[in-house]
């Protein structure tokens, strides 16, 4: 029983780094192509930019594509609801309660 259970864990380890490899590769060859189309200079201000606001949600995407090919869809939808839900408290307004209720 153990040894099945280390097999599934095994392939499971697998499997998800498949996917991030795919997806990384896969994203970093088409940012190439399209910031080669519109002329960004690499590491220049406006590369960045392009990165963070076009190439970011892109790989989100292509990630829980390439996921569910993979039969491992729940588990990436899983892990970047938490990780989107961890920025999102991370640049959210602190209410002023929660603050008081520490002092107590």
């Amino acid at each position: 029983m153990l040894k099945r259970f280390w097999e599934h864990k095994i392939t499971h380890f697998t499997v998800v780094i498949l996917v991030f490899s795919i997806t990384g590769s896969s994203v970093g060859r088409i940012s190439a192509m399209i910031s080669t189309a519109i002329g960004l200079e690499r590491f220049s201000l406006s590369w960045w930019i392009f990165v963070v606001l076009a190439i970011t949600p892109l790989y989100q995407v292509l990630l829980l594509i390439v996921a569910f090919i993979f039969g491992k869809f729940n588990y990436f939808k899983e892990k970047q609801l938490k990780l989107w839900g961890r920025i999102k408290k991370l640049f959210s307004p602190k209410s002023p309660q929660k603050d008081e209720e520490k002092e107590d």
